[in-house]
């Protein structure tokens, strides 16, 4: 009967370790800020949103790889064609120190405004 409930016991951590260890880890303000940096100076505005006046914004949520690049994991945007283009953007931007935060998560929104 011991034996029985130490092994369950011993399942049931194994499990939850499992389950814990595969969510990513939210990156640290100073991480998110890098990314954003990373982010603004390579976005520009698309011509094709420029010349059909569209304004919106873009949700990602991004994972930090192992070789400093960025995998968007969810978006969202009322205009598909935004969002589509965000998110290639995004996945092909690359830096070196961000590999250190391998496995890190980063929310972010990117807002495209035309201005008068």
């Amino acid at each position: 009967m011991k034996t029985r409930i130490a092994t369950i016991i011993l399942l049931c951590l194994f499990g939850m370790t499992t389950v814990m260890a595969s969510q990513p880890v939210p990156a640290s303000k100073a991480v998110r800020a890098s990314v954003v940096d990373l982010v603004k100076k390579n976005m520009k505005y698309p011509e094709f949103a420029i010349d059909d006046k569209t304004q919106c914004c873009v949700v990602l949520s991004m994972v930090i790889q192992d070789d400093g690049t960025l995998k968007v994991d969810q978006s969202n945007s009322v205009s598909p064609q935004m969002q589509n283009f965000v998110v290639k953007t995004v996945e092909t931007l690359k830096d070196e120190k961000l590999a250190r935060h391998s496995g890190e998560r980063v929310l972010m929104k990117v807002t495209f405004e035309l201005i008068s």
